[in-house]
């Protein structure tokens, strides 16, 4: 998979590369602890948690998505099209900020009826902040495979000098990793072929051979970058 996939340009999203200003840290002078018999006895409160907002799913800026995952320990993370992916630490109430980008956050938004339908990305100066409609979900869905289908997924596929893996979680979600780049996640589109969650207008088809192995892959890329096979590695006996 080449990498001049175009990032999101300025206008529309983060930039990579430029200069992240230092913050001067303030010190604070610790006052001696009290004598340990003059110390109170701090007692245990019970804090309620608040409700986890539903803030996963894909947003709309223009011709880009933005993909929000929330995983299974709860942490979220945000991806743009040819970038890395980023995790959102809260802030307060549904503002996130970015761990790897000091100065970028994400707002939520919600509707009349408190469901959250759109996002504010605060990016520092000179790039502007702009908004993100959230995307609604098709009633209509595609029937997961079964467990031994996406098994036989699992493996090495060798493209050229270069080896690309498929790997098949626990929970039955597909990664795909090229060697140089990000972790991808693959969604089922239909058939043999599924989509590549963090790049819109990628896929990859699985192919099989006249005995209904698993012989192969092809890997679907968004113009001017072309389409490309891999075959599957198998392992010495």
């Amino acid at each position: 998979m080449s990498s001049t996939y175009a990032r999101i340009g300025v206008a529309a999203g983060l930039v990579l590369g430029g200069a992240i200003q230092a913050v001067a840290a303030t010190v604070v002078r610790q006052q001696p602890a009290p004598p340990a018999a003059n110390r109170a006895t701090p007692q245990a409160q019970e804090v309620s948690p608040s409700p986890v907002p539903d803030v996963a799913g894909d947003y709309q800026a223009d011709a880009i998505t933005i993909t929000v995952t929330r995983l299974q320990d709860g942490a979220l993370t945000l991806s743009f099209p040819g970038q890395p992916l980023y995790h959102l630490e809260l802030d307060t109430g549904l503002r996130y900020t970015f761990r790897e980008l000091p100065g970028f956050a994400v707002e939520f938004n919600r509707d009349a009826s408190g469901v959250v339908n759109a996002m504010i990305v605060t990016q520092p100066p000179p790039q502007h902040d702009f908004r993100a409609t959230r995307k609604v979900a098709s009633a209509v869905t595609t029937p997961p495979p079964s467990d031994s289908s996406v098994a036989e997924y699992a493996g090495d596929y060798q493209a050229g000098p270069t080896v690309l893996t498929v790997t098949v979680l626990q929970d039955r979600t597909i990664t795909f990793s090229v060697p140089g780049q990000q972790l991808y996640h693959l969604e089922l589109e239909n058939g043999t072929r599924y989509r590549i969650r963090e790049l819109p207008g990628f896929g990859v088809e699985f192919t099989r051979d006249a005995k209904g192995l698993v012989s192969g892959l092809t890997v679907h890329q968004a113009p001017p970058q072309k389409d490309f096979s891999a075959t599957r590695k198998r392992q010495a006996k």
